[in-house]
């Protein structure tokens, strides 16, 4: 009999592992990138807001990995490409009002010299950022310019995503052009296709995680009636095996 339960608890903590990595593999990847200021010159081994245009040619981020977002919400944003390599010149980009740009420097991307050059796991991680990862700035104020233990708070974007910023600005623009263009009463009825949209949008990311929710449970009760059969196996054959 004690071989009987000892067994059991054994297929229990199998299966119960398998669950768990399950369930670990449908959360998305997030990352803290530390930022040291805002609209000032890089330094090395350090992470760097950028608000404008001018704050961009005047930061020295020649040598650094940039990512150009937008504003979704408050302390929210977007990546709009992937994160753009450095060359050894600052890069010119275009910039909407909302916008930044996230600027992370490190000397090597071989994370294992990080004790000489500490930032080079930021450095890593700020390569893997691709259009429609999302980010949120925490202890950083960008109207008064000021980062007090600040970070960025990335959740890579999965491939279904990747697309999404560039799609939402072009629609953004075409919608603005058409606003402009028409009269006050097809300025109504736009306001109204707006909220409609909107509507549908909030729809669409409500119903979103539960459709995850759902993947997931279904792994979990497949892996537990697996886990009841193989406990099952275990007590018929250990029962012959008495007899």
């Amino acid at each position: 009999m004690k071989k009987i339960i000892a067994l059991a608890i054994s297929a229990l903590l199998i299966f119960t592992t398998l669950g768990i990595l399950a369930v670990a593999e449908g959360e998305p990847e997030t990352f803290e990138f530390d930022i040291l200021a805002v609209d000032t010159t890089i330094t090395a081994e350090n992470g760097l807001i950028l608000t404008s245009e001018d704050a961009l040619a005047a930061s020295s981020t020649g040598w650094t990995v940039i990512i150009p977002c937008s504003k979704v919400g408050d302390n929210k944003y977007v990546a709009k490409t992937a994160a753009i390599a450095p060359t050894g010149t600052v890069q010119t980009i275009e910039m909407e009002e909302g916008d930044i740009i996230i600027a992370i420097h490190s000397s090597t991307s071989d994370v294992t010299q990080i004790d000489t050059y500490p930032n080079c796991e930021q450095k890593v991680a700020a390569e893997k950022v691709t259009a429609g990862s999302t980010f949120e700035l925490v202890g950083i104020d960008l109207t008064a310019k000021t980062s007090t233990d600040g970070k960025a708070i990335v959740t890579y974007a999965t491939v279904a995503e990747e697309s999404t910023p560039e799609e939402s600005i072009a629609n953004e623009s075409t919608v603005d052009e058409s606003v402009a263009d028409e009269s006050a009463a097809d300025e109504s009825i736009a306001d109204e296709s707006d909220e409609s949209a909107v509507s549908e949008a909030e729809s669409s990311d409500e119903s979103a995680p539960a459709e995850t929710n759902g993947g997931l449970d279904t792994t979990i009760i497949i892996i537990a009636i697996a886990a009841v059969v193989v406990i099952a196996v275990i007590v018929v054959v250990a029962t012959k095996k008495k007899k």
